[in-house]
Protein backbone atom coordinates (compact mmCIF):
# COMPACT_ATOMS: atom_id res chain seq x y z
CA UNK A 1 0.00 0.00 0.00
CA UNK A 2 2.40 3.00 1.41
CA UNK A 3 5.74 2.28 1.76
CA UNK A 4 6.96 2.67 5.11
CA UNK A 5 10.86 2.99 6.48
CA UNK A 6 12.04 -0.08 7.71
CA UNK A 7 11.88 1.52 11.60
CA UNK A 8 8.09 0.83 11.72
CA UNK A 9 6.95 -2.39 13.23
CA UNK A 10 4.46 -4.52 11.99
CA UNK A 11 2.09 -3.20 14.12
CA UNK A 12 2.23 0.11 13.50
CA UNK A 13 2.03 -0.86 9.79
CA UNK A 14 -1.14 -2.80 10.82
CA UNK A 15 -2.45 0.34 12.85
CA UNK A 16 -2.05 2.33 9.68
CA UNK A 17 -3.17 0.55 7.66
CA UNK A 18 -6.46 0.31 9.47
CA UNK A 19 -6.72 3.53 10.17
CA UNK A 20 -6.16 4.35 6.30
CA UNK A 21 -9.58 2.06 5.83
CA UNK A 22 -11.25 3.69 8.40
CA UNK A 23 -11.24 7.37 6.84
CA UNK A 24 -11.62 5.92 3.29
CA UNK A 25 -14.55 4.15 4.45
CA UNK A 26 -15.97 7.16 6.46
CA UNK A 27 -15.05 9.23 3.63
CA UNK A 28 -16.90 6.74 1.27
CA UNK A 29 -20.01 6.72 3.55
CA UNK A 30 -20.38 10.57 3.68
CA UNK A 31 -19.71 11.32 -0.03
CA UNK A 32 -22.84 8.40 -0.53
CA UNK A 33 -24.74 10.07 2.01
CA UNK A 34 -24.38 13.37 0.60
CA UNK A 35 -25.25 12.45 -2.83
CA UNK A 36 -28.41 10.61 -2.08
CA UNK A 37 -29.48 13.95 0.10
CA UNK A 38 -28.92 16.09 -3.16
CA UNK A 39 -30.85 13.26 -5.54
CA UNK A 40 -33.54 13.50 -3.07
CA UNK A 41 -33.89 17.42 -2.60
CA UNK A 42 -34.30 17.58 -6.91
CA UNK A 43 -36.87 14.98 -6.80
CA UNK A 44 -38.58 17.40 -4.14
CA UNK A 45 -37.75 20.39 -5.79
CA UNK A 46 -39.58 18.35 -9.23
CA UNK A 47 -42.19 16.89 -7.95
CA UNK A 48 -43.31 18.74 -4.77
CA UNK A 49 -44.84 21.77 -4.93
CA UNK A 50 -44.47 24.10 -1.22
CA UNK A 51 -47.17 24.83 0.64
CA UNK A 52 -47.30 28.18 0.27
CA UNK A 53 -48.03 28.27 -3.52
CA UNK A 54 -50.78 25.93 -2.76
CA UNK A 55 -52.59 28.22 -0.82
CA UNK A 56 -52.53 31.09 -3.03
CA UNK A 57 -54.33 29.21 -6.08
Amino acid sequence: MYPFPQSVTPAVRTHMDAQTAFVNDMSKSLFRSFQQMCELNIQLAQTGKPRWQASMC
